[in-house]
């Protein structure tokens, strides 16, 4: 039934709860596909004593070529109908695989994203409340207003769907799961399950890949005019890129590459035509601190009826 794809570089920290949790699913018609990405700590031996005893997982060892290669790789390796993808330093509680085979045997939709939780201060918050489960209609209305509905390891596609529209973009180490995720609601939309079952963990800061962020430009944008061929909700659709790049403008800002930061502004200016008022606007409201965000976000759902 599910393909469970774990892409690994380094987690050695983390590892035993991912594959703990796989193994306390009550749904158990699963393989796992372990993509050891060149990771040079205790990772592999740990995985290796912990799936020894089960031969429903896989461990396969390549050279490290980053995240978007590795998790290409299990879809490719992959045998089942559906797959799903968890990070090593992420986890599922023990339904997770139950709930989604419930909904699949009902619906028989291709794509699902299900809610999830997300660590903040030591707890952990659900991305939504109020929502119910069903056909995701608005998908860049969410994303534009900072509600990311589908997150790699609380999605579950068909492998068919995958590999038609060519998996994560290789090329790029930030934002190669967004552009995957607009292409896949494109072509087939997503099915949202309201009860949260995965877990989004904070603590690990550390890259999968040896590749620098400082150079990186969102994948979606290399695919714009594509896409924005593809949907409906092109007023949505801009405004969620914009705010991606601004996210990107703050990481570039962050990491000292001065020089990168405004060529993204630049870009922002005539890509969309952004006046340069609004641009000033947008990089002060980037100087407001992040508990700051938290409360205003709270408020937005509020508004927005999420609770």
């Amino acid at each position: 039934m599910f393909s469970i794809v774990i892409p690994l570089y380094n987690k050695e920290k983390y590892i035993e709860r991912c594959i703990s949790c796989i193994k306390k699913q009550i749904f158990t018609d699963f393989e796992v596909i372990v993509i050891n990405d060149g990771s040079t700590d205790n990772s592999v031996h740990l995985v290796e004593r912990l799936i020894c005893d089960d031969d429903r997982f896989k461990l396969y060892s390549f050279n490290n070529s980053g995240v978007s290669k590795a998790r290409n790789r299990g879809v490719k390796l992959s045998k089942m109908d559906f797959v799903c993808f968890l990070d090593a330093d992420d986890e599922w509680d023990r339904y997770h695989l139950q709930n989604l085979f419930n909904e699949i045997k009902v619906t028989k939709k291709l794509a699902y994203c299900c809610n999830y939780y997300i660590k903040n201060n030591e707890f952990f918050q659900p991305l939504v409340d109020g929502f119910n489960t069903g056909p995701v209609t608005n998908y860049y209305f969410y994303c534009s207003n900072d509600i990311q509905l589908a997150w790699t390891s609380a999605v579950c596609i068909n492998r068919n769907v995958l590999l038609d529209v060519d998996g994560f973009n290789e090329e790029f180490t930030l934002g190669e799961d967004l552009e995957l995720w607009s292409k896949v609601y494109n072509l087939v939309g997503f099915y949202f399950i309201a009860s949260p079952s995965a877990y989004y963990h904070t603590d690990d800061v550390e890259s999968l890949t040896k590749s620098s962020r400082k150079n990186t430009i969102f994948a979606l944008v290399n695919n714009y005019d594509e896409i924005l061929l593809n949907i409906k909700e092109i007023h949505d659709f801009k405004k969620y890129l914009i705010n991606l790049h601004f996210l990107n403008f703050r990481v570039s800002t962050r990491s000292g590459n001065k020089k990168q930061a405004f060529k993204i502004l630049r870009f922002i200016h005539r890509r969309f035509n952004v006046s340069f008022i609004k641009l000033i606007k947008m990089l002060l409201i980037l100087m407001i601190p992040s508990f700051v965000w938290g409360v205003l976000r709270k408020i937005k759902y509020i508004i927005l009826g999420l609770k």
